[in-house]
């Protein structure tokens, strides 16, 4: 017979899940790999037995991974426990769902979750050799790719870095997910290496290189997709990288921060495919040609459930929604948008 405990644990809890209570681990987290921890502990148990509970920590959900960041954060930055890491491959199947679109979007300079299709245009990036973007060969992505190792960063305005970032991030994509979209373990080629430390080059490049304005010449809709992307690639990068991660071993590694990192939630006004188009869906929100709707991830998360909400609605807070509460944010599919997906582009790296 389990102990007498007050109250289901942290993991059970955080996945709406019936919790047996037993010490150390209750029988579903003992199955998982999951830190079994109660608020209150039960009057028999061992507080030694804590101590010898084996890092990392695996969660099956962003929110059991969230609660444990925040119950062993230290004032001085570091965990208690070790680095937390997530392993829940239907949830990444479908956030991978939505990834998986940025490819083909972005080689048709669209928008995608993370940049705005109007980059594109101010940056002037040189045009992909394919008649079609969604028929790119292997051989034209390479290309892309060769061109793209080959830039001095330095020499390039920050829309046109901006541009070109999110052509690299596409490639990384590209290279990383694989048709059928299955999550699994398999060691990187050279040229996927390549991009990867071009990433975290470019990455550390964005960060310094931030304007404080972004001066005078641009219009309302393209200084605003520019303030925009600029905010959504702060999380792209993130996201990206913890993708590789997962390819590579299964799980990634929880960063909280991310969800400190904000964006304009209005439904309508990142999906504008015009102007005039942008500028009724800022009327139609109250707000002003120059304002944003800024929300952080975790603020977003806060103020409903898994459904997309009607006033906060669109590509990122979808994918969003899918990152954190998994197949409860999957509409009916005669509700679902998406680009038609093409393979024919998606080299294998393996």
């Amino acid at each position: 017979m389990p102990p007498s405990l007050r109250k289901a644990c942290h993991a059970c809890t955080a996945a709406k899940r019936r919790c047996i209570p037993r010490l150390p681990n209750c029988p579903r987290c003992a199955e998982k790999g999951l830190l079994c921890q109660y608020d209150l502990e039960p009057v028999n148990s061992d507080p030694s037995h804590r101590e010898n509970l084996a890092v990392p920590r695996i969660f099956d959900s962003i929110e059991a991974a969230h609660l444990h960041a925040i119950s062993t954060y230290k004032a001085s930055g570091e965990f208690v426990n070790g680095i937390p890491l997530m392993g829940n491959e239907e949830t990444f199947a479908i956030a991978i769902g939505h990834l998986a679109q940025i490819p083909a979007l972005t080689f048709q300079s669209r928008s995608s979750l993370f940049v705005h299709k109007n980059i594109f245009s101010l940056a002037v990036l040189p045009a992909l050799e394919s008649s079609t973007a969604t028929s790119l060969s292997t051989k034209q992505l390479l290309i892309e790719q060769d061109r793209l190792l080959s830039l001095d960063v330095h020499e390039l305005s920050f829309v046109e870095f901006l541009g070109n970032l999110h052509r690299l991030i596409a490639i990384i994509l590209a290279y990383a997910l694989k048709p059928n979209l299955e999550i699994d373990r398999r060691p990187l080629s050279p040229d996927f290496q390549s991009v990867l430390d071009l990433l975290h080059q470019w990455s550390a490049h964005f960060q310094t290189t931030l304007p404080e304005d972004l001066g005078s010449d641009l219009s309302a809709w393209n200084a605003w997709a520019t303030a925009e992307t600029t905010r959504r690639t702060m999380i792209a990068v993130v996201v990206v990288s913890g993708i590789v991660q997962v390819l590579q071993t299964g799980v990634c590694s929880y960063q909280p921060f991310v969800e400190a990192l904000c964006f304009d939630s209005r439904t309508g006004v990142w999906e504008a495919e015009r102007e005039e188009a942008w500028q009724r869906a800022v009327d139609h929100h109250g707000t002003g040609v120059g304002e944003a709707s800024l929300v952080s991830w975790s603020e977003f998360i806060e103020c409903g459930g898994a459904a997309p909400r009607q006033q906060h609605d669109g590509m990122l807070q979808r994918f969003l929604l899918a990152c954190y509460f998994g197949k409860e944010t999957q509409l009916p599919s005669e509700m679902q948008t998406s680009v038609p997906f093409n393979t024919h582009w998606l080299p294998n790296p393996g």
